[in-house]
């Protein structure tokens, strides 16, 4: 299985493409190497290996739903979380799979860790877990996810609280990695 998803893959319980998938993986990348320019934290040396693999368990998992399950993930929240939602469906959600892929893979702890937390960065107080929501909201809000930022929206203010991270920081790296995403998405399309 490769990072980047086949086109026959079924993405739709977690309203996803392939294509949108890799999309914001993409963007996630973009706006996570652009707080490293920035200088936002010391993230580690594999904060973007983190930041490519982040949502890595949606293609895990996707390739192993029942009909039921898919059925049931694309039915909606009910108003909690996507990982929460994820969680009451199937007892794992996509963040703890990544996790357990990262490790089988012997990656660094900091990065298994930060993908599992990348959701609830206050289960991990590390730069590179509050370095990975931040940029996954960005993500969202070029993606119109409304939603998830609104469920999430305590963890944004946790990770910007830890890493010192003022809203007009914020701002700076939205617009400066929206500038930029662009010419990744070519690069990495």
């Amino acid at each position: 299985m490769s990072v980047r998803p086949g086109q026959g893959l079924d993405l739709s319980a977690f309203g996803l493409t392939p294509e949108t998938y890799w999309s914001h993986c993409v963007t996630v990348l973009t706006f996570a190497e652009e707080m490293a320019s920035k200088k936002v934290a010391r993230f580690g040396e594999n904060f973007s290996t983190a930041a490519l693999l982040h949502d890595f368990g949606k293609l895990v998992l996707s390739e192993h739903l029942t009909p039921e399950h898919r059925e049931l993930l694309r039915q909606g929240t009910s108003g909690c979380s996507m990982v929460e939602h994820e969680s009451r469906v199937l007892s794992v959600n996509h963040a703890e799979v990544t996790a357990v892929v990262t490790q089988s893979w012997d990656l660094p702890e900091d990065l298994v860790k930060a993908v599992q937390y990348h959701h609830s960065p206050a289960e991990f107080d590390h730069p590179m877990c509050h370095g990975l929501n931040i940029p996954n909201q960005l993500a969202w809000r070029l993606e119109s996810r409304a939603a998830q930022l609104e469920q999430e929206s305590e963890s944004l203010a946790v990770s910007m609280s830890a890493l010192g991270m003022t809203s007009e920081k914020l701002n700076s790296v939205l617009h400066d990695g929206s500038v930029r995403l662009e010419e990744t998405m070519e690069i990495y399309s």
